[in-house]
Parts: structure tokens; sequence; C-alpha cells
């Protein structure tokens, strides 16, 4: 899992060069053929083959699903032209408070008042770092929060489909119709880049199968609500990163509101995992594994 965040941190900074260099959708599409060519690999070697696992139960969550991801990507890239890495990560901190506030409304999920009072101190920090009527508002950051709430409703459906789907039917669903969004619009946008910019976008699409290749190796190991808390030790990554190759640095308040987001996010996940687990002991399933899906499959 560590290995999984530190790949993931040195790919958003990647991404932050590329998306202050070239048209989004440009490297995105590649980033997307490569993806899709994994999947397939993937797939055609599975048991059920690449036609059985084509199945879904739920086609059309599938591809909004996809398309989401679309969408959160490409905002999530735009948003890297404006925000610093801290700055766009302490708002993205936020999407698992998102979760379990959206969880009530399209999962039916029960909400104790420990994580509603979680999510509104979690949320108090998205406050702190907009610094509304302050005469320091960032229009650019409203681009971020949106952002973590894309992340929130596409981990919701992640949920939904995986009541019913198989983990690859999900993979392959995501990486397909994402690559067909891609290559509709890229005519667009395409341009030939530097050649050494050729080097940057091999490894954005390397790091991405790397990245999670050790997420999904971490998730067989252990259950998603132990791991999570660990995917906030990039906010530390990228705010290195950001100072070693942007000479970003971020200001206090912005530093304070991440803390209150970190917190309130891990107590919420923490606590998932615990009422999981004590759900599973009182129906007496001992044996079987987590299945908590707070952490999507694919990360931005």
């Amino acid at each position: 899992m560590l290995a999984s965040v530190a790949i993931f941190t040195c790919q958003d900074v990647l991404t932050a060069y590329l998306a202050r260099t070239y048209p989004i959708p440009f490297f995105m599409t590649i980033r997307y053929w490569f993806f899709l060519l994994f999947a397939i690999f993937i797939a055609a070697r599975s048991k059920n083959g690449l036609r059985d696992t084509l199945r879904s139960r739920r086609p059309w969550i599938q591809i909004a699903r996809a398309i989401l991801l679309v969408v959160e990507i490409g905002a999530f890239a735009l948003s890297l032209r404006y925000l610093e890495l801290a700055e766009l990560h302490s708002l993205f901190a936020a999407s698992p408070l998102i979760v379990t506030a959206l969880s009530v409304l399209f999962l039916k999920e029960t909400v104790g008042w420990r994580r509603w009072s979680a999510v509104f101190f979690g949320m108090s920090g998205v406050t702190i770092i907009l610094r509304p009527g302050f005469g320091v508002f960032k229009l650019e950051a409203i681009l971020g929060l949106f952002v973590a709430i894309i992340f929130a409703i596409y981990t919701i459906m992640t949920r939904l489909v995986s009541k019913s789907d198989p983990f690859l039917t999900t993979y392959l669903y995501t990486a397909f119709f994402g690559s067909l969004c891609m290559t509709l619009i890229v005519p667009f946008f395409w341009i030939t880049p530097k050649p050494i910019d050729w080097l940057w976008i091999g490894l954005l699409c390397l790091s991405g199968t790397c990245g999670h290749l050790c997420l999904i190796k971490a998730l067989e190991l252990a259950p998603a609500s132990k791991l999570q808390p660990l995917t906030y030790l990039q906010l530390a990554g990228v705010t290195t990163l950001g100072f070693v190759f942007f000479g970003e640095v971020p200001d206090m308040i912005t530093i304070f509101g991440a803390m209150v987001i970190i917190t309130s996010g891990t107590y919420v996940i923490l606590r998932e995992g615990h009422l999981a687990l004590k759900k599973k002991k009182e129906k007496g399933d001992k044996n079987s594994k987590e299945q908590i899906i707070s952490q999507p499959i694919i990360k931005t």
C-alpha cells in the first residue's frame, strides 16, 4: 500500500507537469489506451475469459461510472493548472466524508451521530481552505471541491456495481468506455509533443499500471478500511514534490484545514471498518473477507 501511495504521488507530479504543458485530453487519451491494453490482457488471462468478463448485470451503471471517471480525471488535471498540488489534495481528501453523506441517500445506509459529527467537522476543514469572506477566496478552489464530489459519486457507483459484478468486469468496463470517450475527443486536441515528453507520458501510463497492481495486491491481503488511511500520506508526498519541482509552498491555513479533513476522514474510515466487522460477527460470518470499497480501483 505504501508503494502504491509513493507511485501515485509521482504520477500526480507528472500529471501536473503535463497538464500545464499540453491539452489535457491529449495525454489522457494515451493513458487510457495503455490502460485498456492492460485491462484486456488481465481479462483474457482470467479463468472466465474476455467474453464472460464483459457480461455485466448493471451495464448502464458501469458505462455511466466509466464516463464519470473521465470527467473526474479531466477536472483533476485541469485543477492542477490553477491550484497547487497540496491545495488540490487537501480538498480531494474530503472525498471519504462526502461518500459517507451520499451513502445515506444512494445506498440507504445508516450513518450514526459519530460519523455525521466527523463529516461536519471535516467539511469545516474544507471551509477553512476555501476561506470565503476573507478576501483570499480562490474561485479555482471550487473546481478542486468539484473533483472531490465527483470522485465521491464515482465511489458510490463503484459500491453499487460491486454488489452484482466481479472486480474484473468493472475494471474492463472502466477501461473500455473511458478509452472510447477519449478516442472520440482526442482528434480535436492531438498535438506532437517534444521527444523528451514522450518519456514523461510513458512514465505516467506505467505509474498508473504499477500503482494499481500494488493497490490490488494490498487489498487482497488486508481490508480496505485498514489500508485507506495510508492514502493520506500522499498529501505529504505531493507537498514535498510540489516544493521540489514547482516551488509550491502551502500556507499554514491550508495545512490546518487539511489536518482537520484528514483527522475526520480517518475516523470515518476506521469507524466504518469497525461497524462492518461487528455486523459480520453478528451474522456469524467470521471467515469471509471484508469487501468495503471505500477506495475505488481506479485512482486519479
